[in-house]
């Protein structure tokens, strides 16, 4: 998904004197429209945030070396060691043994000024500073477990914050062979530092294969703001069917919506490679029903709110290639003032609403 916001909300314009429903449909008209609008305060940005930026973890296959510890990695506890005896993947895995006999295997204390994490009064955990973390954005931390004593319990999780006590997930291993995936998702604090801790709590087991991915809420973000715009603002325009049914149209590469004038109201100017091989600057359906729920007219995947406006097209237009169509005055200025408001058209929102296989034009 590219950076910055997925859509944009605009200007709401509430149509009067058009008798329109779910859908808005804009049959003949007089040349001079008789339609009034009235502009409703600004939709404005629909989704603000950027994208969240990755960040990784270092070494989190404990296969690196430094001054021959785990690169990255720092002792929290004894029986901690890099193990090349076992691994979920390549040639290592990082050895946590708890001691017999330890103490409650955790006892707050508060971070030093410089930026070293809290110290663990017993248990054996493999601890890593993170940075880049955006406050407040989703994360996920994962990795591979698998108990190296019988009645091992392991834990995944983080410090965050001053003399803060550890949140993660506790994972009882007995009667587990082989390796396991623990997920833990969390939000990123507001401030203070933050550690990854990985290790065990009681017994001992090996930690492998440890990620950090951010998690891309900009969608969810989305659906929320739509919700929130429908159920105080009203209904949107978010795309446009034209009906071309009896006209001869056909399908093709560069498909063009004209008004009488000659003015091009739209070609798809500006559409990503990709769109224009994939899916078109237009699609086609050859059913009311299936124009009308067609999923290139929602607003978007994570809230497919769908609301077309529908008109009219009175002929093709001139060319080598029945590709195209013309929309009278009427038509043509109710597209252009509603796409001004709803910008449905820079999302390449069009469908074509053409004739079944076989069957021609009207005569």
């Amino acid at each position: 998904m590219a950076p910055g916001p997925i859509w944009r909300g605009y200007c709401l314009a509430a149509v009067a004197a058009l008798g329109l429903g779910g859908s808005g449909v804009a049959g003949a008209a007089p040349a001079a429209p008789p339609l009034r609008l009235v502009l409703d305060r600004s939709w404005g940005p629909l989704v603000e945030e950027v994208p969240v930026p990755p960040v990784s973890l270092t070494n989190g296959g404990f296969e690196e070396l430094a001054a021959g510890a785990p690169l990255g990695w720092q002792r929290w506890g004894a029986g901690l060691l890099r193990d090349e005896r076992e691994a979920h993947s390549g040639r290592a895995s990082g050895y946590a043994q708890v001691p017999e006999g330890a103490a409650p295997w955790w006892a707050p204390a508060a971070e030093a000024g410089t930026g070293a994490g809290p110290t663990l009064a017993a248990g054996a955990f493999w601890a890593q500073p993170l940075t880049g973390l955006v406050p407040g954005a989703r994360y996920v931390l994962s990795g591979w477990v698998a108990p190296a004593e019988e009645e091992s319990v392991a834990f995944l999780g983080l410090a965050m914050g001053q003399a803060g006590a550890p949140e993660g997930r506790l994972v009882g291993l007995s009667g587990v062979a082989g390796w396991t995936q623990v997920r833990f998702p969390f939000s990123a604090p507001e401030r203070g530092s933050v550690w990854v801790l990985a290790g065990a709590a009681r017994g001992a087991v090996r930690w492998d294969d440890l990620q950090l991915t951010a998690v891309d809420q900009r969608e969810q973000q989305a659906a929320d703001y739509w919700l929130a715009q429908l159920q105080t603002e009203g209904l949107p325009y978010t795309g446009l069917v034209v009906d071309a049914r009896g006209l001869g149209l056909q399908r093709g590469m560069s498909p063009r919506i004209l008004a009488e004038d000659g003015e091009v109201l739209y070609a798809g100017l500006g559409a990503p490679d990709e769109l224009v091989i994939r899916r078109g600057v237009v699609s086609y359906a050859t059913s009311w029903e299936e124009a009308i729920a067609h999923p290139r007219l929602a607003v978007g995947s994570a809230f497919p709110f769908s609301r077309p406006l529908v008109v009219r097209a009175s002929r093709l237009a001139a060319g080598l290639l029945p590709t195209s169509v013309v929309l009278d005055t009427a038509s043509a200025w109710l597209v252009r003032t509603l796409d001004a408001r709803h910008h449905f058209l820079a999302r390449y929102a069009v469908v074509f609403l053409v004739d079944p296989p076989g069957r021609g034009p009207r005569g």
